[in-house]
């Protein structure tokens, strides 16, 4: 048996109608742990694929943070903003404090497993991602504190 593919134009879809933009010309995520690539595309990939099926507008997520790869990150809610629930005892906590990861909730959640830790994300994990906590930690180390 001989497989045919059939193209969209080909039904008769007209190529723009469906998207805005052909897909080829959407950013495309990094791998996060691919040291070689960019810094902040890596940590907003990972962002994107582990906390964005809750944190954008109506996810279910109850903190205001919009963690899609696609939102500017100075729409994002993310930079020197208060957090709404846990502060773990952190001095001047921050979502993510530009220039300081000592005083980042969003890192200490990354970093925490167990129940009632407040640890992120909550579902499907039981170990502490370490590439991942370095990944954050260096790239919110880089960030300048007017990065928003």
């Amino acid at each position: 048996v001989k497989q045919r593919t059939v193209t969209r134009d080909q039904r008769g879809y007209p190529k723009t109608e469906m998207l805005a933009m052909s897909p080829e010309s959407f950013p495309k995520l990094v791998d996060p742990y691919d040291r070689k690539a960019d810094l902040t595309a890596r940590a907003r990939s990972y962002l994107h694929a582990n906390c964005a099926i809750c944190h954008v507008d109506a996810g279910g997520g109850n903190a205001q943070i919009q963690l899609e790869y696609f939102t500017p990150l100075a729409k994002a809610k993310l930079l020197d903003e208060k957090p709404l629930h846990h502060k773990f005892d952190l001095t001047d906590p921050r979502i993510i404090a530009a220039g300081h990861p000592e005083r980042s909730t969003l890192l200490t959640r990354l970093s925490r497993r167990g129940p009632s830790s407040g640890q992120m994300p909550q579902l499907a994990t039981s170990l502490v991602d370490h590439e991942a906590v370095e990944l954050f930690r260096e790239w919110i180390a880089s960030l300048k504190p007017d990065a928003k």
